[in-house]
């Protein structure tokens, strides 16, 4: 078996991670006889029709950023590491396409396209800045604040390279919207978490830079009057890049000076695109905000304004950092009820005494609650029933929870994607048409498929 692992990749391009002190490639405690580090796609095939004959389980890995989301997975043999599938395999900036391998850190990704004649960018800000790869990125459908006007990945990607659990490489879509003929197969794999493909190579549609970037951010004493704002701007002609409400602890655990510290929410719009309106969208969005009485106002741009952005994107990484314990939930819920979530939160932690870091795509609805600490005298038992506790309130708010991060010992015993929807029996049938012998990261998506 080893053998013939070692070659297709290569000796040098295997590893055993039982000799990791640190146990770098463990999955919920969970650590695999072997990490591979194909070269190319081809490599990719071959260790995947390999491992299907020998009914040997697959987890795909580009730089481990989000192998702490999902549950518990089933089976654990091998990873699949995609740090060698690096290259930007093409870019055309006369059809605004760029094509780029799965192992290809998005921050690399967006230099080279700066580069390019008059500067170009893919319009995802995803969390891990530095780290996130492009084939964790759409396979989690990570996003982030920019969500609100650009999309998600789903909207951006033209075409892709998929390599099914048989060893199967599958091409769809093209370098044009006009190559999309039936069925869009690539929002097949967009968040399918690795359960049904590994995704080796993607063609993104490209924008040019903006010209301009601005950013309003308001201070306010208490979070209605801030989510009145924001009810404001959606119901206006603005055209933000983002609109993202935070509590304070937030810039606390990041360490940034902010103006207005007796308040308690912080509103923070964003503009970018040509200049004049730009400059005239933040005059009309300073004097809306204003009619709602925030603490202070002031405006952010060139370096403070991206060392902003990027601490709100990557909060949740920063967090892990101080507070290792750290679980993060992530809440789904319609836009009109982000303020009530909010709230929601925040009553149950301080009834707890616990600190709590809240972050909203106000524009989306979207929230993100880190609970920065474990209460040493609060069990396992009592989180569960914090966290069945906010899932049941949620749901009478016509949403949905996930628990991006915690414990194992907390995620056996709850499924941290819920309860699986009236859907799920299409889920099921895809993950047994593609993958029947459940090998591709097994367990760890919704319903444990």
């Amino acid at each position: 078996m080893a053998q013939t692992l070692s070659e297709i990749v290569g000796s040098q391009n295997m590893e055993d991670p039982s000799s990791h002190p640190a146990k770098l490639y463990s999955i919920d405690g969970m650590i695999p006889k072997v990490v591979l580090f194909p070269g190319n796609i081809e490599e990719v095939s071959q260790i995947l029709t390999f491992s299907s004959q020998e009914r040997e389980s697959i987890i795909p890995w580009g730089n481990g950023t989000k192998m702490g989301w999902g549950n518990i997975p089933s089976k654990v043999d091998r990873v699949v590491n995609t740090k060698r599938l690096d290259r930007i395999t093409d870019c055309e900036e006369e059809n605004l396409t760029a094509t780029v391998e799965a192992g290809v850190p998005l921050v690399k990704v967006q230099a080279h396209l700066r580069g390019l004649g008059r500067g170009y960018f893919i319009p995802l800000d995803p969390p891990f800045t530095q780290a996130a790869t492009i084939g964790g990125i759409v396979a989690s459908n990570s996003s982030g604040p920019k969500r609100y006007l650009y999309g998600t990945a789903r909207d951006l990607i033209l075409g892709m390279k998929v390599i099914l659990p048989n060893g199967k490489i599958n091409s769809w879509g093209g370098k044009s919207v006009k190559n999309v003929a039936g069925y869009d197969m690539c929002k097949l794999y967009i968040g399918s978490f690795g359960t049904l493909g590994i995704i080796g190579e993607v063609t993104f549609r490209l924008l040019p830079l903006p010209e301009k970037e601005r950013t309003l951010v308001a201070v306010f004493r208490e979070s209605r009057a801030a989510f009145e704002a924001v009810s404001g701007i959606l119901q206006s002609e603005l055209l933000p890049s983002a609109i993202e409400i935070s509590n304070l602890k937030v810039f606390e655990v990041l360490g940034f000076e902010l103006s207005g510290k007796s308040g308690k929410v912080l509103l923070a719009v964003g503009f970018e695109g040509f200049h004049e309106s730009v400059e005239r969208q933040i005059r009309q969005v300073k004097e809306r905000v204003e009619s709602s009485s925030p603490f202070c106002v002031y405006l952010l741009e060139g370096a403070h304004q991206d060392r902003f952005w990027t601490g709100l994107r990557d909060f949740e990484s920063i967090a892990y950092l101080r507070f290792p314990d750290t679980i993060s939930c992530r809440v789904n819920v319609p836009i009109s009820k982000t303020g009530d979530v909010f709230r929601l939160w925040k009553e149950m932690m301080d009834e707890k005494g616990l600190d709590l870091g809240l972050r909203c795509h106000a524009g989306s609805g979207i929230v993100y609650a880190d609970i920065l600490m474990n209460d040493p005298n609060l069990g396992t038992e009592e989180w569960f029933k914090i966290l069945r506790k906010a899932r049941e309130a949620i749901r009478n708010l016509e949403g949905g929870m996930v628990i991006q991060k915690a414990s194992p010992l907390l995620k056996k015993q709850i499924d941290v994607w819920g309860t699986p929807g009236k859907d799920f029996s299409l889920i099921q049938n895809l993950k047994a048409r593609f993958d029947p012998d459940r090998l591709l990261n097994p367990g760890r998506f919704v319903g444990g498929i």
